[in-house]
């Protein structure tokens, strides 16, 4: 769930006992940057299971049913090469995440999430995007063929984006 600029690690670590408290879904969570009694209650947790770095982490996106992470363009990227649904969380502030997950939102490839919702109400918010979002979602992304690979096809994708809203390539 975390990534390499750790920007949600102190979000994600304060939602570890309401992930905890959701017993019909197990996550992997990347524990680099959590406080020892955060390592520890992943841990002895029945449902959360520990990685460290980030090579870790993202060997894991294939494994797994959905992933909930920042929308970033590594995590984007290797969720649509693996044709794995996600959840992604916008965290406000970033212009370039925010593209990001406004482009695979609106091609319905994932699905959003804000940091109010990840705090007030992340299990419900869950709970809808597998019941709701996620069979959608993963039948859109088995359909979707890439011309030449993820990462070169959002690349253009925000390139494109960029150079409508008036940016310049130089």
């Amino acid at each position: 769930m975390d990534n390499g600029t750790n920007t949600l690690s102190r979000l994600i670590e304060s939602a570890l006992p309401t992930l905890a408290a959701i017993p019909e879904v197990d996550f992997v969570v990347a524990v680099d940057h959590f406080a020892p009694a955060s390592v520890a209650l992943v841990e002895r947790s029945a449902n959360l299971s520990p990685v460290r770095g980030l090579k870790e982490m993202h060997s894991q996106i294939p494994l797994v049913d959905f992933v909930l992470a920042r929308g970033g363009f590594n995590t984007i990227t290797e969720c649509l090469i693996t044709k794995t649904p996600a959840l992604l969380v916008d965290e406000g502030g970033n212009p370039e995440v925010a593209a990001n997950i406004a482009m695979v939102t609106s091609d319905g490839l994932a699905a959003r999430i804000t940091p109010e919702e990840f705090t007030a109400s992340l299990p419900q918010r869950i709970r809808h995007f597998i019941g709701e979002e996620m069979p959608g979602i993963r039948s859109r992304l088995m359909q979707a063929t890439f011309e030449n690979s993820g990462p070169a096809e959002i690349c253009e994708e925000i390139l494109r984006t960029w150079r409508g809203a008036g940016g310049s390539h130089g």
